[in-house]
């Protein structure tokens, strides 16, 4: 039972990153920066949309570990390190 729910909230939580990485991609267009009033700066574009390419990689790196994650437990664990470290960030 244990692994099951292990998959099926991977496969959950996996839609995060997936859903507003491909939002974050939209860069200063994206509707939660449109509406704060972000000037439209060139590096700022680019940054927004590549990591929102970072978190959406991620997030399908999620999916694709769901029904190996016995098996490539060391990638499942470095994936949600990286998240982790990414939240660490944003506290920072």
């Amino acid at each position: 039972m244990g692994r099951r729910a292990l998959q099926i909230a991977t496969m959950v939580l996996a839609l995060v990153p997936i859903l507003t990485g491909i939002i974050s991609m939209l860069g200063v267009s994206d509707p939660l920066y449109a509406s704060s009033g972000v000037p439209a700066l060139p590096v700022l574009d680019s940054n927004l949309r590549f990591f929102g390419g970072v978190w959406l990689g991620l997030g399908l790196a999620l999916l694709w570990l769901v029904p190996r994650i016995e098996t490539e437990s060391v990638l499942f664990r470095v994936v949600w390190g990286g998240i982790f470290l990414g939240g660490i960030g944003r506290l920072l």
